[in-house]
């Protein structure tokens, strides 16, 4: 408890009996009681911009736009890919439907591939001759001699690929219509393996 000096106001100690500012009695004075010091004011909040603490924000925005370069991944700095053996490197996507297995010239082809495509070509000329010299022989013999060139397309494309997988040009590929020499190329793209790793025409089939 502490008591005020009605003369000057001044605080003074209980139990004081004059004032120590003025001189005045204090025995008739009102006792008051000291008010408690002031809490301090909790600090203020961060400022928030649409609902989103700024700090957050910040963050928030960092996991929403991640820095390019952690994107890249297997990029080299600068966005170059990088290479082995010179080549790009990539994963091999192996082909999906008719389309791509018969009627596409990039990218490579393996032996195992390769062969049982042309397999698949050889019964099905072998049926539809089969089937054409039932109905009659001489439309039989027609289809024979014509069947060939409709399936002549799709058999280049695969050379094309396999000489890809070789790490040769598809135009290569000309050669195997010159007697004698197409045997030697038949050959070779059924037994001799592909080159290992990635080739300037694609990742490799068996990697």
């Amino acid at each position: 408890m502490a008591k005020i000096c009605g003369a000057c106001g001044a605080q003074m100690d209980d139990g004081t009996k004059f004032c120590t500012n003025c001189g005045a009695k204090m025995d008739n004075q009102a006792s008051q009681e000291t008010a408690p010091p002031a809490a301090s004011a909790p600090p203020a909040p961060p400022v928030r911009q649409g609902g989103i603490n700024m700090g957050q924000g910040h963050a928030a925005q960092g996991a929403s736009h991640p820095n390019p370069a952690a994107q890249q991944g297997s990029f080299r700095p600068g966005g170059a890919m990088p290479m082995n053996g010179g080549y790009p490197v990539g994963e091999y996507v192996p082909d999906k439907g008719i389309k791509e297995m018969f009627f596409r010239s990039d990218g490579r082809l393996n032996r195992m591939r390769y062969f049982l495509r042309s397999m698949v070509l050889g019964i099905i000329m072998l049926v539809i001759d089969f089937v054409a010299y039932l109905i009659d022989p001489d439309f039989g013999a027609i289809v024979i001699s014509l069947l060939p060139l409709a399936f002549m397309p799709s058999s280049v494309m695969l050379n094309i690929r396999r000489l890809h997988d070789l790490n040769y040009s598809g135009w290569f590929a000309i050669i195997a219509f010159i007697p004698i020499i197409n045997l030697a190329i038949g050959l070779m793209l059924t037994f001799i393996p592909g080159t290992p790793g990635p080739n300037k025409y694609g990742a490799d089939p068996l990697g």
